[in-house]
This record gives C-alpha cells, sequence and structure tokens, in this order.
C-alpha cells in the first residue's frame, strides 16, 4: 500500500504532462476509466508526438 502511494502521484502527474504536451487536458486521463479500451486509448494518446500548441498549458497562472 506504501509503495502504491509513493508511486501513483508521481505516475500520474508524468501523464498528464505528457497528455500536455500531445496538446490534450489532463482530464483526458479519466477516459482510463472506460473499460477494456480506456487503458489502450490512453497509452495511444501518451504515444502521440508532441505539438507546439501544447505549450499553452505551460502559462502559469
Amino acid at each position: 500500500a506504501v509503495w502504491f502511494l509513493a508511486v501513483i502521484v508521481p505516475s500520474l502527474a508524468l501523464t498528464v504532462r505528457r497528455l500536455h504536451d500531445s496538446n490534450f487536458s489532463g482530464w483526458m486521463y479519466l477516459i482510463v476509466l472506460i473499460p477494456f479500451i480506456g487503458g489502450i486509448i490512453l497509452l495511444v494518446f501518451t504515444l502521440l508526438e508532441s505539438k507546439p500548441e501544447g505549450q499553452r498549458f505551460d502559462v502559469p497562472a
């Protein structure tokens, strides 16, 4: 349980950052909740190449 808690936050942050690089919202991570195909779709989204438009997420609020 301790290992899970130590790994889940960095992996979530890394996945959201990768989605931002592909110009998707971080909320797209919730697609993983779709049974069977959600994880596959998220994998495809994270494997897409980076787009310059994704830099809009880097601007501090």
